[in-house]
């Protein structure tokens, strides 16, 4: 009997402990999520630039910013304390003009902060003319028999030619400098001559995109430069990463006038996939963006470099010694036939 009733009460014991436990209040505090849940907090990083001497690849320190001169430009990554200090002028705080390879390797806190990147960009110092940009000039009034109107292409020797007015040199001038030049041409003909030049083509400067085939060459894609480019807006002009790429592999390369290598690397997930800015790097005259292939790739490219040569040799070597049985049997058969 009293085995019987074991497990009865057993169960209703269990059962009154079941509802007492749901009646009891929640203690545990709900959990609520973060406005800024889906917002990736990216730590902060040092600046992944690499400065090696070509001559004995030593780490060595930043160039020297040189004082530049001509009208200011401001820089839209402004730090609250600049904006402060605007707020009290009441008028925009002008930061010098710098060169592009000196604004890509400033240092955290000098002028322009760090790299200049997506979201960070700066503005690119006077454009330097140079051939084979076109030029768009416009003088009023003008000869009835020879107008200046028109685009004017940059010749290699750095001269545009403006009819019977003759050439002007515009050449390694900036944009203010080859209109005084060519007003000052035009003045020997024209009076109180008004004139309007203005850049109508950008040909002269290029960004360039090196894709490594997996060991069987390399593509160079060469791109005009507009001044507001970044890495991806770069690989995307050229339909993406080629399909034997690294995603790993991707950096970008900068000429500096002092014999120095830079490199920055590109990482490529974390532009496409998470959204960060980090290494998307504003792009300027010059750069390289080299794209090395995949290891595996390359491992498969090398031992076909190894292989076919010796499949050749071997195939040759196999056909020259079927030919010579084919040849030496030949007679025999022959022979055997006769017979019958």
């Amino acid at each position: 009997m009293n085995s019987r009733a074991n497990p009865i009460v057993f169960g209703l014991l269990g059962f009154l402990s079941l509802v007492g436990c749901q009646s009891l209040p929640n203690t545990t505090p709900k959990s609520s999520m973060p406005a800024d849940f889906f917002q990736a907090k990216a730590k902060p990083q040092p600046s992944p630039i690499r400065l090696v001497s070509a001559k004995d690849n030593e780490v060595s320190g930043l160039p020297p910013i040189p004082p530049m001169e001509g009208p200011a430009r401001s820089i839209d990554n402004r730090s609250p304390a600049i904006m402060k200090q605007e707020a009290i002028t009441g008028g925009p705080t002008a930061a010098p003009e710098l060169p592009p390879s000196h604004l890509a390797c400033a240092a955290p806190g000098s002028i322009g902060g760090d790299v200049p990147r997506e979201l960070s960009k700066i503005f690119i110092p006077n454009y330097i003319i140079e051939p084979p940009d076109i030029l768009l000039v416009e003088a009023i009034p003008s000869l009835p028999d020879q107008p200046v109107q028109g685009e004017h292409l940059v010749r290699p020797d750095g001269t545009i030619n403006l009819g019977t007015y003759g050439s002007v040199r515009v050449g390694g001038m900036t944009l203010d400098e080859a209109r005084a030049a060519i007003k000052e041409k035009l003045s020997q003909y024209i009076k109180n001559v008004k004139l309007n030049v203005d850049i109508f083509a950008y040909n002269s400067k290029r960004i360039y995109i090196i894709a490594d085939g997996g060991g069987f060459g390399q593509q160079v894609y060469p791109l005009p430069f507009t001044g507001n480019e970044t890495v991806l807006d770069a690989i995307g002009q050229i339909g993406g990463l080629p399909t034997v790429a690294s995603k790993k592999k991707i950096w970008v390369a900068r000429p500096a006038p002092d014999d120095t290598v830079q490199t920055m690397p590109v990482d490529w997930k974390a532009i496409t996939q998470d959204g960060l800015v980090r290494t998307n790097y504003q792009l300027f005259p010059g750069d390289r963006i080299y794209i090395e292939s995949d290891c595996l790739i390359s491992l498969d490219g090398l031992v076909t470099k190894i292989v076919t040569p010796m499949e050749r040799i071997f195939g040759v070597t196999y056909l020259g010694a079927r030919t010579v049985f084919q040849l030496q049997n030949m007679g025999r058969g022959v022979a055997a036939g006769g017979g019958f």
